[in-house]
């Protein structure tokens, strides 16, 4: 009872409740890679390719999914601090960020290969197309807007790259045989 007062009491918060924080971010963490992971699969496999709750079991796919995203989230670090790398380090990562969409779909682990103009196309399509959208309905200015466009534009990225994936993967395989 008292880890539960103190999350309303800050002041009263225990030198033993330091893990309190500590696991709400890992079921964050956890919730963010599960609700990915699901989202890839719904988007490349179909509906079938899930739980009927989307509950998605610790297992060598998280783990290795969780690995992968630490260079993916590094690159986004980097670019904070030094914006006009922005663009070159998201062409860099591109095929790190469809592996991880692999990772998702258990398709053994493969250097995806991919042209500078599929990178190009996947970075308008992911970044410059939304970036256009979100800033021409922000010039509304609405705050509850603001956070429907950021909603937005993290499935939108999501869910596109996902579909360039399936595309790549279709026109490799096609290539090949």
């Amino acid at each position: 009872m008292d880890i539960i007062n103190s999350t309303y009491n800050p002041k009263v918060m225990l030198e033993n409740d330091v893990n309190f924080p500590l696991i709400y971010l890992l079921m964050f963490i956890y919730a963010t890679l599960a609700l990915l992971m699901n989202l890839y699969r719904i988007v490349v496999s179909g509906n079938n390719s899930i739980s009927k709750l989307g509950i998605v079991i610790p297992n060598l796919r998280l783990g290795r999914f969780l690995l992968l995203s630490i260079p993916l989230v590094m690159g986004q670090i980097i670019s904070l601090f030094i914006p006009f790398l922005f663009p070159i380090v998201y062409l860099l990562l591109i095929p790190v960020s469809l592996n991880l969409i692999s990772i998702a779909n258990d398709v053994p682990y493969k250097s995806i290969q991919v042209s500078f103009r599929s990178r190009l196309n996947i970075f308008i399509i992911n970044f410059i197309a939304p970036f256009l959208f979100i800033t021409l309905l922000g010039l509304i200015g609405n705050s509850y807007l603001d956070f429907i466009l950021t909603f937005f534009s993290i499935f939108w990225t999501s869910i596109s790259l996902a579909l360039c994936y399936a595309v790549i993967m279709a026109n490799n395989s096609t290539q090949s045989h």
